[in-house]
């Protein structure tokens, strides 16, 4: 039940981002910072502080790289947002399984089978064909955008890949709260100095903007990352990866009703064909 709920909150995050009218950064810097903020909260009511003042270097160091990788999603991700449609840029970003598959195999020396590498190949045509038939349906005055945000949307995708991988070595030793008070600390102190750097107005939105912020904190992070973090000790991480496929089916119906964005039928053939391939990993793994 757990998982169902993780993927609905998670599918919030487009929208909430499409709808508060501010820069992708910005959204994705005030999300980390009201997270970090209710997080920390709840690990001082909950006593948690002695383990996180007890944590080896190692664990510390791991959890930052996990927070910066964090911070490089969220930022790449929502700018994506807004130079590809919402289906499209979803699409791209869950094919972290994918990049967390190769880094398995490639660093970490675990195998692939000859189903999975398959899986692989199915997800890598449908991820292409549905990226060159986006930059195929814009003017050519907006191609650049449009490739500008494929790249982003794959970057935020390699760097969730890494944030999980992360994730799912740290959890079997560490509780939740603690793993998540030094991720979401780190990736809040990453992105506000990267707004900062880039010049980003923080403060002055209006009240609906704010409430976006806040909902983006408490619903697709809190309802859904969160809740993902906490079941990584629980059950499989194969399991885990596995839910990020109803992402993009949510969001895409969220965006039709919400935003009134409706794909050309051959780009949902495109994104069934991606989260085909990216299922046939996930299960045979």
């Amino acid at each position: 039940m757990l998982i169902f709920i993780a993927v609905f909150n998670v599918s919030w995050a487009s929208i909430f981002v499409r709808l508060a009218n501010a820069p992708g950064v910005v959204c994705a810097t005030w999300r980390l910072i009201f997270s970090t903020i209710i997080t920390l909260s709840i690990s001082v009511l909950s006593n948690k502080l002695r383990e996180l003042v007890s944590l080896n270097k190692k664990t510390v160091l791991l959890s930052i790289v996990s927070g910066a990788s964090l911070a490089i999603h969220f930022a790449t991700w929502m700018e994506s947002l807004f130079l590809l449609t919402v289906a499209v840029s979803v699409t791209l970003v869950v094919t972290y399984p994918l990049i967390t598959a190769l880094i398995e195999h490639f660093i970490l020396k675990e195998k692939i089978e000859i189903i999975q590498w398959i899986g692989i190949t199915i997800a890598f045509i449908g991820a292409s064909a549905l990226s060159f038939s986006t930059i195929n349906d814009n003017p050519v005055s907006y191609t650049s955008n449009t490739i500008l945000g494929l790249v982003l949307a794959l970057v935020g995708a390699f760097t969730a890949a890494i944030y999980f991988v992360i994730g799912r070595i740290i959890r079997q030793e560490t509780s939740m709260i603690t793993y998540t008070s030094i991720t979401y600390t780190s990736a809040s102190i990453v992105l506000l100095l990267t707004s900062i750097l880039l010049g980003y107005n923080l403060v002055k939105y209006d009240t609906s903007t704010w409430i976006y912020f806040v909902l983006l904190a408490v619903v697709p992070m809190l309802g859904g990352h969160s809740i993902l973090n906490y079941l990584l000790r629980y059950i499989k991480a194969s399991i885990i990866t596995a839910t990020v496929l109803g992402e993009p089916i949510g969001a895409s119906i969220l965006a039709a009703i919400i935003l009134g964005e409706v794909l050309p039928i051959q780009s949902y053939i495109y994104i069934a064909i991606t989260l085909i391939g990216i299922f046939i990993v996930l299960y045979f793994k």
